[in-house]
């Protein structure tokens, strides 16, 4: 029986084939990430997400693959199929392919101090909480310098900003909680908007370097695996989604609701990275 793939990343297209590896990484009730050669590819049911290796699935198809590997069943990949004995994820059968790249964007730097501010009061509006443990606010605008995070915000900005030491990205590297720490969530958040506005590029390709050489030392290889795409520029669509449409007010806060969603903390540990490198690139702000 062949499974249509609701979505499915181009990044996967272009490498798979049937000299590649596959293997079960683990399995949640939501989701089965496969290992396909180096790579962790996400299989799952939500289409609001798309991570940059990802397979969506109609709800009831994922539950078929599901109980196929709850009873210990090995993929395989045969002929554009990733199969499960008599099931097969048609590969090239998608209803929709998608990327995780963006073009450099063109909106007006000036913005920024509009775009964080704005951007934080609807975190701040959601009650949504993070994966620091923190307020929301105070991780964007800290006012207690007692406080280890503070001087660790301090330290992130000059690393971005006068291209310092890029040993703090030790401190935030696997820190908080979830599956995907909120640390890792918040360095994706950053290297997000960076990307997208090619700004800071020296320092970004440090940071890059940084987490290909050193970042299995720090945090789990899920997370990682995001983190390494972030490094090649490549991010979930729901991310994406927020940077493309970060003018239009009715369509942003949708994209907005959809991360916010994702995950336990993520989603919001996502977004306060997305607003401080909105909050960085400030010319009107000195931090």
């Amino acid at each position: 029986m062949k499974l249509n793939p609701i979505y499915i990343s181009f990044n996967i297209l272009k490498e798979i084939n049937d000299d590649s590896k596959i293997s079960i990484h683990s399995r949640f009730e939501t989701s089965i990430n496969l290992k396909i050669n180096t790579k962790i590819v996400n299989l799952s049911y939500n289409e609001n997400i798309l991570p940059p290796y990802g397979i969506v699935l109609r709800q009831m198809d994922f539950h078929k693959i599901l109980d196929k590997v709850g009873a210990g069943i090995v993929p395989c990949i045969h002929e554009d199929n990733i199969c499960f004995e008599d099931l097969k994820i048609a590969l090239k059968n998608t209803k929709e392919i998608y990327y995780s790249s963006l073009d450099k964007h063109e909106n007006n730097l000036n913005q920024s101090g509009e775009i964080w501010r704005y951007l934080l009061d609807i975190l701040i509006d959601s009650k949504k909480q993070n994966g620091f443990d923190l307020s929301n606010d105070f991780l964007i605008n800290p006012t207690d310098d007692s406080l280890e995070i503070e001087k660790k915000i301090e330290e992130l900005v000059s690393f971005f900003k006068k291209n310092s030491d890029e040993s703090i990205i030790k401190y935030f590297l696997g820190r908080g909680r979830g599956l995907t720490p909120s640390g890792d969530d918040f360095i994706v958040g950053i290297m997000s908007v960076f990307s997208c506005y090619k700004v800071f590029m020296e320092p970004m390709e440090k940071l890059s370097n940084f987490i290909n050489k050193f970042g299995n030392e720090y945090t789990n290889d899920i997370s990682l695996s995001f983190l390494e795409s972030a490094s090649q520029g490549l991010f979930s669509r729901n991310i994406l989604n927020i940077l493309s449409n970060i003018e239009n007010e009715k369509e942003v806060k949708i994209d907005i609701d959809n991360l916010l969603y994702y995950g336990e903390t993520s989603g919001v540990d996502l977004l306060l990275g997305i607003i401080f490198a909105y909050k960085i690139m400030d010319r009107s702000v000195s931090i």
